[in-house]
């Protein structure tokens, strides 16, 4: 049975106070954001689209519980534009603005209320106003993100747990049929997560479409494919394509598959993730591109574990069927996973996964992850370029879902810089070794990640 999907029921109340353990609910006192300007230090080409300098946005907030006691929460993310605000109308710089102050008007407008819940309360009653700002849906998920992430960080701070361990029904009050429907009666978020996170996980390397292959075709600092398989022992790689060349694309998965074979001398552990970034042009694309694949290197089509976003993200009446895909390979919903509706409606188009992205609020895709397990869907946790605490948060998140899978971490490759302050506190999480990071720290209180205030970074003292 396919549980029904409730999110916009515009009869359901969902305000804090409607339904949390009033006991343990907590109010949002106050809301800072810090921003900051950071450099790449190499192009990232995905899709149509190319990374340049990108805003990092902090957020620190404090909760305060019934009982007067309080605590600090952190959140970060960067405000990626290109990829969550496409399009040439709206010039770069607006709609960097516009995300920032999205950002500080929902903070404000969550810490004005004065209502007391759960993180997840709070989330559902900012939701729906998210459709109301000037911006594409999923822009605005980004730029609530690390607010969102700090909610849940002080929440567990607050209750001096990890914020994982707060979402049974002595924190919430509610069970996930208030979200997800009737079939959900009874049921809540840990029964869909690791009650503790895996001790290492496995790293998936993003191969950029401008990324070197080789040293021979190195140009510049920025080390080939070759060098960081051998620096870094990665073995799943995430490929992303270009969707209006088919030659190229499947020339580019299979000669990422024969270097990374090469090079680690283990071709049966290899493991690619094709991501077309929403560009294949029609269903005889992409079935062209598994065909030209399988023709060309059957050992690099048995290692390809997933197909990402090939479609437009739109799932409305024009969107393309992709149930002939996913009968030869998962096909898993990116840029189009922007509500727990747009679950219902790609299952019904051939999809069958869903990426959790941390970028698009920690809540989201927390009620994302219950709804897809239910599903059977294939689940994985992806990358949004995440730097410093934003990648302890996407890797936390990882390292609790029921079936491991491999974590996309580029910022190492990407803004290493960036990440400099709390790589310094956890060195062995920055740098992959062996093709894994350690993650059995992670365990809290909150998100795990301690207090990133404590880490000199200019942007918190100007």
């Amino acid at each position: 049975m396919t549980p029904s999907t409730t999110d916009h029921d515009p009869d359901r109340d969902h305000r804090p106070d409607a339904g949390s353990a009033a006991n343990n609910a907590a109010r949002l006192v106050a809301v800072d954001t810090f921003f900051s300007t950071e450099q790449p230090s190499a192009a990232f080409g995905f899709g149509a689209a190319s990374v340049g300098a990108l805003t990092l946005a902090h957020v620190r907030v404090r909760l305060a519980d019934r009982h007067g006691r309080e605590a600090e929460g952190w959140g970060a993310i960067f405000l990626s534009h290109p990829w969550a605000f496409p399009g040439s109308d709206v010039a770069p710089a607006e709609k960097d603005r516009r995300m920032r102050g999205a950002l500080e008007a929902t903070g404000q407008a969550m810490a004005a209320s004065g209502a007391y819940g759960h993180p997840l309360d709070h989330f559902l009653a900012a939701e729906p106003t998210l459709d109301g700002l000037d911006m594409p849906r999923l822009a605005a998920l980004v730029a609530i993100s690390p607010l969102d992430a700090a909610i849940h960080d002080a929440y567990g701070r607050l209750h001096g747990i990890s914020a994982y361990a707060a979402l049974g029904p002595d924190h919430v009050g509610w069970d996930l049929s208030r979200v997800l429907g009737p079939a959900f009666a009874g049921r809540y978020l840990p029964e869909f997560l690791r009650a503790d996170p895996i001790p290492v996980l496995p790293i998936a390397h993003t191969v950029g479409s401008a990324d070197p292959l080789t040293s021979a075709e190195r140009t510049g600092a920025y080390p080939s494919l070759d060098e960081w398989i051998a620096s870094d022992g990665v073995r799943a790689f995430k490929v992303k394509l270009k969707g209006q060349d088919l030659a190229w694309d499947v020339a580019r998965l299979c000669r990422v598959h024969d270097v990374a074979s090469e090079v680690s001398g283990q071709a049966e552990s290899i493991r690619l993730f094709a991501d077309l970034n929403e560009q294949g042009p029609s269903l005889a694309y992409i079935d062209a591109l598994l065909d030209g694949l399988n023709a060309q290197s059957p050992a690099a089509f048995a290692a390809l574990d997933a197909l990402e976003q090939p479609a437009a993200r739109d799932l409305g009446a024009d969107a393309v069927d992709l149930h002939s895909v996913s009968a030869r390979v998962p096909v898993v919903l990116d840029e189009g996973l922007t509500s727990l509706a747009a679950i219902d409606r790609a299952v019904a188009l051939g999809w069958n996964g869903i990426a959790l992205k941390t970028c698009k609020t920690h809540s989201l895709m927390l009620l994302a992850l219950a709804k897809a397990s239910a599903l059977g869907l294939h689940v994985s946790v992806q990358d949004l370029t995440n730097p410093g605490i934003a990648l302890l948060h996407s890797a936390g998140l990882a390292a609790r879902l029921p079936v491991t899978e491999p974590l996309e971490s580029n910022q190492r490759q990407y803004f290493p810089e960036t990440s400099a302050p709390e790589a310094a506190r956890y060195p062995a999480i920055y740098s992959v070794r062996g093709g894994v990071i350690p993650t059995g720290e992670l365990v809290g209180p909150g998100l795990g990640y301690g207090d990133p205030g404590s880490i000199p970074r200019t942007i918190f003292t100007t």
